[in-house]
């Protein structure tokens, strides 16, 4: 299966950009960015300027790169996807857990304090 992307795609992967935050640091939307990323939409004016800026680079920076990737690695891929979806669910429900644990905390705190300033008229 063969994929277009820009040099743009390869540059904020190395940067740790997602296109939300670029989008925010542009001033464009989501979309936007995904076309440009795809070579679906090329930048113009101070879009393309700060994207320039931004990745300290010229206008090749919206030159298409087409990558190969095998049915192989496209399922590897799809599992991996699967696979970090399931560890993000089971996060979720942990932290939610935590969170609970901290309210249940909280409430116990201020039934302490509440008892202390009652016993010792203080606080």
């Amino acid at each position: 299966m063969k994929r277009n992307i820009t040099k743009l795609a390869v540059l904020m992967r190395q940067m740790g950009y997602t296109q939300n935050r670029l989008a925010e640091d542009l001033g464009v939307s989501q979309a936007t960015v995904s076309r440009i990323v795809l070579g679906e939409a090329r930048p113009k004016g101070s879009v393309r300027k700060n994207l320039c800026r931004i990745f300290d680079s010229g206008k090749e920076l919206f030159d298409p790169i087409t990558l190969e990737e095998t049915p192989k690695q496209a399922s590897r891929r799809t599992k991996e996807y699967r696979q970090l979806v399931q560890e993000q669910r089971k996060y979720t429900r942990r932290l939610k857990g935590v969170r609970k644990q901290v309210r249940d905390l909280q409430v116990m705190v201020k039934v302490l304090v509440d008892e202390t300033k009652s016993y010792t008229g203080r606080f």
